[in-house]
């Protein structure tokens, strides 16, 4: 007798007890190794996936800080970094003395000073090289009409010796004894960086 023969003849229960075992041992055997397999696969593609996402993100961001860099250096300029020398301060002077002399404006005073930069990660840099970082502030005073007042102040800006115009204020003045109309008097603070040896003197 064939074995299938001899199969056919068992008794029901008996022939769905075999299929049974069979179906579970095939689902041990080949099914489930597959299935870890797949999601052993999946959970790499996923972390792939989640790596992949990272790095565009990262890259997305990157792209915009340096499209705001860019749009800032078109709008205001770009910015010179602090270099160990005279030349720095003598350059900010000479281009704000420029600036002025380009625009009409004479009589203009000047009081100017130097300020610690505030602590924060530029003066951690300079500070692990042993270098102090100051400011050169410049507080001016002149007379001259708004418009000019505002082409001072937008050459101020883009002049990459000067980095900041940190305070502005204007007033108006009363025409007359010498005072054409419409004359305002211009308080502008300019400033630079200063850059120095930790020790020496100012």
């Amino acid at each position: 007798m064939s074995l299938w023969a001899r199969f056919n003849s068992w008794p029901r229960a008996a022939r769905w007890l075999v299929v049974f075992v069979a179906a579970l041992g095939a689902y041990f055997l080949v099914v489930e190794p597959a299935l870890d397999s797949t999601l052993r696969l999946g959970g790499s593609a996923d972390a792939l996936e989640s790596r992949l996402r990272g790095a565009s993100s990262s890259d997305q961001g990157f792209v915009s800080a340096l499209g705001q860099v860019e749009s800032g250096v078109q709008r205001f300029g770009a910015v010179n970094l602090p270099v160990e020398s005279t030349a720095g301060s003598e350059a900010f002077n000479r281009r704000v003395a420029e600036i002025l002399k380009a625009h009409g404006v004479r009589d203009s005073t000047a009081t100017d000073r130097e300020v610690p930069v505030a602590s924060g990660p530029l003066t951690q840099v300079y500070t692990a090289q042993n270098m102090r970082l100051d400011r050169l502030v410049k507080d001016l005073q002149f007379e001259t009409t708004p418009d000019n007042v505002a082409r001072v102040i937008a050459d101020f800006e883009r002049a990459p010796e000067i980095v900041a115009v940190s305070r502005v204020q204007i007033t108006k003045l009363q025409s007359g004894r010498g005072v054409p109309a419409g004359t305002v008097r211009a308080n502008i603070t300019a400033e630079a960086w200063k850059l120095s040896r930790k020790g020496r003197g100012r």
